[in-house]
């Protein structure tokens, strides 16, 4: 269940909510509205829609944690495929980027 308390009261998640989505129309890649309004749903227990709104997310930002989050709800719920999926299509887009070449980490001959 869901905790409870001040900062999760309903009328603090309403407002958290609508700051994101506000903040979002004019500012579709910021990954941290797209976590802020996930997390909004994860304690409404609302675990469909924070499914939507994580794969919204990462198609404009491609945001890491909201692909791993993306891929726990994929998991939790039995999709472990897909769940498998959304972590393999980070892992071949940005493997390339991983890697360091020989500019990256400044290699320089040296004659003895």
């Amino acid at each position: 269940m869901a905790a409870t308390g001040p900062r999760n009261a309903p009328g603090n998640l309403d407002r958290a909510e609508k700051l994101a989505i506000t903040y979002l129309r004019r500012h579709p890649q910021d990954s941290t509205s797209w976590e802020m309004w996930s997390e909004v749903l994860r304690t409404r227990e609302q675990p469909a829609d924070e499914e939507r709104i994580l794969r919204r997310g990462v198609d404009f930002t491609g945001a890491p944690r909201l692909r791993f989050r993306l891929a726990q709800i994929l998991a939790s719920s039995g999709d472990l495929e897909e769940a498998l999926a959304v972590l393999d299509a980070f892992t071949k887009e940005h493997l390339t980027t991983l890697q360091p070449g020989p500019a990256e980490v400044g290699i320089v001959s040296v004659e003895g």
